[in-house]
């Protein structure tokens, strides 16, 4: 499938209810962001007298993926609805479910397609779901990369790589030299 690339200016948009700042959502975006995820986050953004409609918008339209935290808040609420019904049919994007204290069965309630999606649970710890996100959002070859670079297996492995690499070339310079000669 052909997709146009296009550089965004942050990687995720968050969306959630309000109430949810305190409980959850402060902590989620500050722990993405310890991980270089940059975050559309509407405490931020969202100043006395700017237009709220127009801002979230632009947000949308700057970010290159969704994260929607569904409470049982963000289901009672006219703005999240609004935004979900943005991020989800946008064409060449990603949308991240995240349940925080809510059980299938009431997700259900409000809409049966969305326990259909892959869900990341907070009940797994709010550090969990953030590697879950963090693979997500930067694609798997730059964590392999990382988780590579950070296991004690990895650093064996690649010790051991580059050993062979200088007896392979010292080889390869023996057998040119012997047959030079």
């Amino acid at each position: 499938m052909y997709m146009t690339l296009r550089k965004y200016e942050y990687d995720v948009f968050i969306s959630h209810a309000v109430e949810d700042k305190i409980d959850i959502a402060n902590e989620l975006v500050r722990k993405l962001e310890d991980f270089g995820i940059k975050v559309w986050y509407s405490s931020r953004k969202l100043r006395v007298g700017s237009g709220a409609d127009e801002t979230i918008k632009e947000g949308l339209d700057r970010s290159r993926y969704g994260i929607a935290l569904f409470t049982h808040n963000y289901f009672q609420k006219d703005w999240p609805e609004k935004e979900l019904h943005t991020l989800w049919p946008k064409p060449g994007y990603r949308v991240f479910p995240v349940w925080h204290k809510i059980t299938e069965e009431e997700v259900s309630k409000y809409d049966p397609a969305l326990v259909d999606h892959y869900n990341i649970d907070t009940k797994q710890g709010v550090d969990r779901v953030v590697e879950k996100l963090v693979y997500c959002i930067k694609g798997d070859d730059e964590n392999a990369a990382m988780r590579e670079a950070v296991s004690p297996v990895g650093k064996i492995r690649n010790k051991l790589y580059v050993r062979f690499g200088i007896v392979f070339l010292l080889a390869m310079v023996l057998i040119s030299a012997w047959y030079f000669l």
